[in-house]
């Protein structure tokens, strides 16, 4: 079991990711030239609502031409904080990928149950994302993520951009410091909301 830690941001004044990784504050700690990614993100339940009783998620999400199923549970929030437990595995289906998420220690009765139960669908989050590993320090490794798009749900089309700091390694009080330098240098906000909390709401 991974866990994942990250901070989120909404964006609010237009902000391209030329100009965001071009920061001094930021650009002074990159040692590779940001990756696009297009990315789609298919989010499953079961008819009956169990992963949201549970507080889990599960997620089929292609990649350029990867494709990645991962299982999230106990979300906790605070501010721009998040931090969840996380599985994740290659893998080009659901029922390809529950199996081998079930090896790598996810919540065996939810996943045996979503197999027996059938997973639908609850909505679609695609866009596009430009990537780059920051080494502040020895201390503080992260990856800063530029995302924009759009949240699906049956004929609905809502759009979005947000900023994410995923912590590799470090201290997460000085991914928090570093947060709040972004914040004070660019127009954002903390968004507590997961995209797909954001999904499912429009």
């Amino acid at each position: 079991m991974g866990k994942e830690i990250e901070l989120k941001y909404a964006i609010i004044e237009p902000l391209s990711p030329e100009t965001l990784f071009g920061l001094p504050e930021i650009s002074r700690y990159i040692s590779e030239k940001p990756v696009c990614t297009n990315m789609l993100s298919i989010y499953y339940d079961t008819s009956y609502g169990l992963l949201a009783k549970y507080g889990g998620s599960l997620r089929l999400r292609r990649e350029n031409e990867a494709s990645v199923v991962t299982f999230k549970s106990g979300r906790r929030v605070s501010g721009a904080l998040s931090q969840k437990n996380e599985w994740q595995v290659n893998a080009p289906s659901l029922s390809s990928g529950i199996p081998l998420l079930i090896d790598a220690g996810a919540p065996r009765d939810i996943l045996e149950t979503i197999l027996v139960s059938g997973a639908c669908e609850l909505a679609r989050v695609e866009f596009t994302r430009y990537a780059a590993k920051l080494c502040v320090d020895e201390s503080l490794i992260f990856e800063l993520c530029h995302d924009t798009g759009f949240f699906i749900k049956s004929n609905k089309k809502k759009g979005f951009s947000e900023i994410e700091l995923e912590l590799i390694r470090g201290d997460v009080k000085k991914l928090m410091q570093f947060g709040a330098l972004l914040e004070q240098t660019l127009i954002i906000k903390p968004e507590q909301k997961s995209k797909l909390a954001r999904a499912i709401s429009i």
